[in-house]
């Protein structure tokens, strides 16, 4: 048995001495990548946040101006609304005018 653990012992340390540095390189790439996948996600997350903020802004813009578009439109049919009546009120107003001009007429002919 102790032949048998003195060889796995040497087969240990030999497959360290042949594949030890592989590993440690393998090890740095893999941290090397994982240090770049996670740089790189940091910073998509990043832009997205600017992303993000700068879509927020311009909705708010495009909402303000929707606002800005349907006060304006609001007052030019509340204006287009009254047209009637003033037209209604400017008829009576030159209708009892003449009729005033043509009572006045009227006296003065007899």
């Amino acid at each position: 048995m102790t032949a048998d653990n003195s060889a796995e012992v040497e087969l240990d340390q030999i497959r360290r001495i042949l594949l030890g540095p592989i590993e440690e390189v393998y090890e740095a790439r893999d941290k090397r990548i994982f240090d770049f996948i996670k740089a790189e996600t940091t910073a998509t997350n990043e832009r997205l946040e600017r992303m993000e903020a700068r879509l927020n802004e311009i909705s708010a813009g495009v909402e303000g101006s929707r606002r800005n578009t349907l006060r304006e439109l609001s007052k030019a049919i509340s204006e287009l609304a009254q047209q009637p009546k003033r037209l209604v009120v400017d008829a009576a107003k030159e209708d009892i005018h003449d009729n005033v001009q043509a009572l006045a007429a009227s006296r003065n002919v007899r």
